[in-house]
């Protein structure tokens, strides 16, 4: 039997890592490169500062309709093209005009060179409409932005601005740096090829295929490795690449299988079986409670927010409702920062902060049954850290479940607003990509050096198991061509 067994770990790890060896060069040799440049994404301060200010817009009509129609209360102000608009969430996330109330039509070609000159005062080489997807937005939610208008600007850097038309923002900015690195890099590592990433579901279950047979190749390496020891010399292959195949492979062959298995997982759902999971429950909806209508029209309402003279330039208000209060957001200088206010009969006054009595009388309305501990988080954890694509802020309030599904909400001591949900299946989902693949540890957080270069060292052993699997694979081929 177990010779047997040998034989198939033998056979499996010959084939499997003939199928994958160019597949793990690319992968590793790309994340050198997803190291320090990603897939292309806009500059958020780029669309922040090509918005108007909102002084002298106060004649606005309360978009109470359009909040009885999308069935929320959340609402943005912003100045467009000179004109204020609502913009309202979800999909397609449609634009009104303040002041009728009417949902505005797809900007010209002129209109969007506005907003382009007003974030780059390079000259504009050539422009196209855009009412398909191509390389660089190769996403289905794209569909609710079309028409696009593309520009090529005439600078240094080679950008390239995507604005659209219908929703009047900037969706897509990319430079010849960024384009070069994306191919090198972000594009093959994500197997983000226009043709195969609009098809979402193929895309994924590719990867997850090809991944699984991966990690099968990995976990019978590592097998045959740990048999192939002997007990004076590690390894015993005299020629070259074998040993070197051998001897990383022992070292690196672990890092390996964790690699392609949190690339596998981040895409996967975790079974049930696995972990406890809480299904049917949004506690995100529960915090919250039920949406009402702000008790005043948008216009007093801004009209008060803009009586705060030290604001100016008002660049964008979104009207929030967050554990039944009803409070303004007011942003000026910087698209992740805010003011928040509330705004009554009488006054307009900030929103004053969250106490815990706040949070304990909101868990015994809402979450009776449940049993929990308050603390003040201070320092960001392996679960609770930020993203490129999202902040979180400190200090945040995190509300411990004592559940056997260990949950944890995390709120927001300045708007009450709930951030974020931990459990059972999010820890092990952030082990089986976040901690396997990009070993963001919270106690790196500030040695992010130290991270990189940790990273480097993994890929660099990688490369070499896969560098070296591919010669073998192709002497395999050439011996069995032969023969």
């Amino acid at each position: 039997m177990r010779r047997y067994f040998k034989q198939l770990m033998f056979f499996i790890h010959r084939w499997t890592g003939l199928l994958m060896s160019l597949l793990f060069v690319m992968w590793f040799v790309s994340g050198f490169v997803m190291i320090y440049h990603s897939f292309p994404k806009p500059q958020p301060n780029n669309y922040f500062h090509g918005l108007g200010n909102i002084l002298g817009h106060e004649s606005l009509l309360a978009p109470d309709p359009l909040i009885q129609e999308s069935g929320s209360t959340l609402y943005t102000l912003e100045v467009l093209n000179g004109e204020p608009v609502y913009r309202l969430p979800g999909r397609p996330g449609k634009v009104y005009d303040a002041k009728t109330l009417s949902e505005i039509s797809p900007l010209s070609k002129d209109a969007c060179a506005v907003i382009v000159s007003s974030v780059n005062t390079a000259k504009v080489g050539r422009v196209e409409e855009l009412n398909d997807y191509d390389q660089w937005i190769p996403w289905e939610y794209y569909q609710d932005y079309f028409p696009i208008q593309k520009f090529w600007l005439d600078d240094a850097k080679g950008t390239q601005l995507y604005v659209s038309a219908r929703k009047g923002c900037i969706v897509q900015e990319t430079t010849s740096l960024s384009r070069s690195m994306a191919w090198l890099g972000a594009i093959p590592h994500w197997m983000y090829f226009k043709a195969l990433r609009l098809k979402a579901q193929l895309w994924s279950s590719v990867v997850i295929w090809i991944s699984a047979i991966g990690c099968l190749a990995c976990l019978s390496g590592i097998i045959v490795g740990l048999i192939r020891i002997r007990k004076r010399k590690i390894s015993p292959y005299r020629k070259a690449t074998l040993r070197w195949h051998h001897l990383t492979g022992l070292f690196f062959g672990l890092f390996v299988f964790t690699y392609i298995l949190s690339g596998l997982m981040s895409l996967a759902d975790i079974p049930d079986w696995l972990v406890k999971q809480e299904s049917d429950v949004n506690y995100h909806q529960i915090w919250n409670g039920p949406r009402q209508l702000p008790n005043e029209s948008v216009s007093q309402s801004v009209e008060k927010i803009l009586t705060r003279k030290e604001l100016e330039p008002i660049k964008r208000i979104i009207c929030r409702d967050v554990m039944g209060r009803i409070f303004y957001e007011v942003y000026t200088k910087y698209p992740n920062q805010s003011e928040c206010y509330i705004v009554d009969e009488r006054s307009l006054r900030p929103l004053p902060p969250i106490a815990p009595l706040v949070i304990e009388k909101r868990m015994d309305k809402v979450l009776p049954q449940k049993q929990y501990s308050i603390h003040l988080l201070q320092n960001y954890t392996n679960y609770y850290q930020p993203s490129k694509g999202r902040d979180l802020p400190l200090p945040v309030y995190c509300i411990n479940f004592k559940d056997e599904y260990h949950t944890k909400l995390f709120v927001s001591p300045k708007t009450g607003e709930m951030l974020k949900v931990v459990n059972n299946t999010t820890r092990l989902g952030w082990w089986l990509y976040k901690g396997l693949h990009t070993c963001k540890f919270s106690f790196l957080s500030d040695y992010e050096g130290w991270r990189q270069l940790w990273m480097i060292l993994i890929s660099i052993g990688g490369t070499i198991v896969s560098i070296t699997s591919c010669v073998l694979g192709i002497k395999l081929i050439r011996k069995k061509i032969r023969s």
